[in-house]
């Protein structure tokens, strides 16, 4: 009797089941014993999908095609289920059988996001819309980037060929998840499952221990002490056609370019579970430095570099802060970009103790 996808476990062997290939893949691969090639891809019955890796499968074979399974691996790789087909595995197409798949995704909090699974099911609000159009095969298309969020966390998704109502809470079923410069992002296409769904509580302070911070998430909190403040920050000149920073009168690839004075920080804060390296950028400076945008006017300043980077350490070093912003992942890790920084009075450290009471409830 073949087994079904839902019934399959880490220790599954010699079972037979019928398929469909839903996607697959090709990729080269060089050993000791030489260059090869592998198929990889994802599989599916009326229970379930998961992914597959065919280290031997016929020619013949395409995605969409129906196949009869007969004595293949199942094991755990990155923590899932993968089915293992190899030289031993007989794979028989059935062109005359249909199959309807059913797509399960697993649900996540934005918090726990991770790539181990390209296709997932989140719940949230949808906040700030951006539409785009673009043009594919002659004909006009809709593109709608929004920032969705839950009670752990936000994340930017792209909307193709859908509108839906910002403020509103939706669960997304089958969404892309990949990384983009640091960060997660979420594409919903025209097979994405989308239902609107009853509000819930999203606090306004989102805390996270430093050493929680594994993976990319926005729109988070974390609080801390600053231990190290870089000393290449404060206030600086930059170029208006590459923003790069500028220690001469002009840019040496761009000697025409207006020169604009902008606000830059980077430090170090710890938490007592561990520390991370944070940047701040020019509008959270401004806020935190009580400064105002014609301050900066490069023609009469009313703030200099060595005045900045006073007031910079006076407001931040070596004192209770809480950073709002995003966790980034870089070539040395996880980072945090800062949009706010508030130091701890007594109302905020009442608003932040409230957050951590309300995380372990």
């Amino acid at each position: 009797m073949a087994i079904t996808v839902d019934k399959l476990g880490e220790q599954t062997k010699n079972e037979t089941m019928v398929v469909k290939i839903i996607s697959l893949r090709e990729k080269e691969t060089k050993t000791e014993k030489g260059e090869g090639v592998y198929h990889y891809g994802m599989l599916g019955d009326g229970s379930g999908t998961l992914p597959f890796t065919a280290w031997s499968i016929p020619a013949t074979i395409r995605a969409g095609d129906v196949v009869e399974l007969k004595n293949f691996t199942v094991k755990k790789y990155n923590d899932a289920l993968r089915v293992y087909i190899d030289s031993k595995t007989e794979v028989v197409l059935r062109p005359d059988d249909k199959l309807d798949v059913k797509h399960v995704y697993k649900e996540y909090k934005i918090k726990e996001l991770n790539l181990k699974d390209a296709f997932v099911s989140v719940t949230g609000i949808l906040k700030d819309p951006i539409e785009k159009t673009y043009e594919k095969d002659g004909q006009a298309k809709t593109v709608v980037h929004s920032t969705f969020e839950d009670d752990t966390g936000s994340i930017r998704i792209s909307l193709f060929d859908r509108k839906l109502a910002p403020g509103r809470y939706y669960k997304i079923d089958g969404a892309k998840l990949s990384e983009y410069k640091g960060r997660y992002r979420l594409t919903a296409g025209d097979k994405t499952q989308i239902a609107e769904v009853g509000s819930f509580s999203i606090p306004d302070i989102k805390i996270y221990d430093i050493n929680e911070l594994a993976r990319p998430v926005d729109s988070i909190n974390i609080t801390g002490t600053v231990v190290f403040l870089g000393d290449k920050g404060g206030l600086i000149s930059r170029c208006s056609e590459c923003r790069k920073t500028i220690d001469d009168i002009r840019c040496p690839d761009h000697p025409e370019a207006k020169i604009f004075l902008d606000l830059y920080a980077y430090f170090t804060i710890e938490d007592g579970t561990g520390d991370i390296q944070c940047n701040v950028g020019r509008a959270g400076m401004l806020e935190l430095l009580n400064l105002k945008e014609e301050d900066l006017n490069i023609e009469k300043p009313k703030v200099s570099k060595a005045d900045v980077s006073k007031r910079l350490a006076e407001k931040i070093l070596s004192v209770p802060i809480l950073l709002d912003g995003d966790a980034v992942m870089g070539t040395n890790g996880i980072s945090f970009r800062a949009r706010r920084i508030r130091r701890m009075d007594e109302p905020l450290l009442k608003k932040v103790m409230e957050a951590y009471e309300g995380e372990m409830l």
